[in-house]
């Protein structure tokens, strides 16, 4: 009995020092790194690699699995790399999407496993939204594109 109560201050010393370390790995860097996007049959349609810029998270697109248009283009681009035609601003149209930063600005939210406060850019449509990612796990990213409140959007699944 006496042995155990010297061994219970080292248990506590351990299990004290086991939580902050635990801690430690909730920096928000966790969502670093290359994600997978699908289409709505669940066909890979992109990877996407989140990366740190100073203090915030960004994104660009890495690769798509379709990266020229297609042969039966009405815009005359068949066979040709991606650009981004849909923005805008006729300056950036020339942009290929592969590359392309199409998100920008968050910011980890300690304890929720939630980035916010940023924007992310539809080249498909050329328009730009409120955004916020949510880790439900190590391999599976949830991102909700919104307009005014998080409740006007829409949420996709992207995975390791």
């Amino acid at each position: 009995m006496h042995q155990m109560k010297r061994w219970i201050p080292c248990l506590f010393a351990l299990l004290l020092l086991a939580g902050s370390t635990a801690g430690s790995f909730q920096s928000g860097d966790e969502i670093l790194g290359i994600w997978k996007t699908c289409d709505k049959q669940g066909k890979l349609e992109s990877t996407i690699e989140i990366y740190k810029e100073k203090n915030e998270y960004c994104a660009k697109v890495a690769s798509l699995t379709k990266p020229n248009w297609p042969a039966d283009d009405d815009q005359g681009m068949a066979g040709k790399a991606k650009n981004d035609r849909h923005n805008p601003n006729a300056d950036l149209q020339s942009r290929l999407i592969v590359g392309l930063q199409i998100m920008r600005g968050f910011t980890y939210k300690p304890g929720k496993n939630v980035w916010e406060d940023g924007k992310v850019y539809d080249p498909g449509c050329g328009k730009t939204y409120k955004c916020k990612f949510t880790l439900v796990s190590s391999n599976q990213l949830e991102v909700r594109g919104y307009v005014g409140i998080s409740l006007l959007g829409r949420t996709e699944t992207w995975t390791r």
